[in-house]
C-alpha cells in the first residue's frame, strides 16, 4: 500500500496526526539502520588495513578521553557551584579557542603537522595537570 493510501485509511481526526507520525518514525528508523550499516561496512574495510585500524583505535581512544575530561570538569563544576559555575567553566574552555583560532591557524599553516601535534598535546597535558593541582 503506498504511503498516501496508508495515511488516508488510518487517519482518525480524533487521534490527530498519529498515523503520519508513525510513518515518519518508521522512515527515520529505516534511514538510521542504513546509516549504521554503511558506517559498519566502512569500519570493516578500514579494519583490514593494520595501519588504518591502529589509527581508528587511537582516534577512538583519544576522543573518548577528551569527552571524558570535558564531562568530568563540567560535572565537578556543577556539583561545586551549580549550573552557573558549570556554564562559566564551559565558557572558559571554549572562549580561548574561539578567540585564538583565527590567528593561530595562520601560524599553523607554516609549521610541520607533527610539531603542531606535539605542542598541542603538551599544552593539553599542562592544562590538565594545572586543573588537577
Amino acid at each position: 500500500m503506498p504511503v498516501g493510501n496508508a495515511l488516508m485509511h488510518s487517519y482518525n481526526p480524533q487521534r490527530g496526526n498519529y498515523a503520519r507520525v508513525q510513518l515518519q518514525r518508521r522512515a527515520a528508523h529505516t534511514q538510521y539502520r542504513v546509516l549504521v550499516r554503511d558506517v559498519l561496512s566502512i569500519v570493516l574495510i578500514v579494519s583490514r588495513n593494520p595501519r588504518l585500524a591502529r589509527l581508528l583505535i587511537s582516534y577512538g581512544l583519544f576522543i573518548t578521553t577528551e569527552y571524558a575530561v570535558w564531562i568530568a570538569m563540567l560535572v565537578f563544576a556543577y556539583l561545586r557551584g551549580g549550573a552557573a559555575e558549570a556554564g562559566l567553566v564551559a565558557l572558559a574552555q571554549l572562549l580561548p579557542a574561539a578567540v585564538l583560532a583565527p590567528f593561530l591557524s595562520t601560524v599553523a599553516d607554516r609549521r610541520p603537522p607533527v610539531h603542531l601535534l606535539v605542542v598541542g598535546y603538551v599544552t593539553q597535558a599542562a592544562g590538565m595537570a594545572a586543573t588537577g593541582a
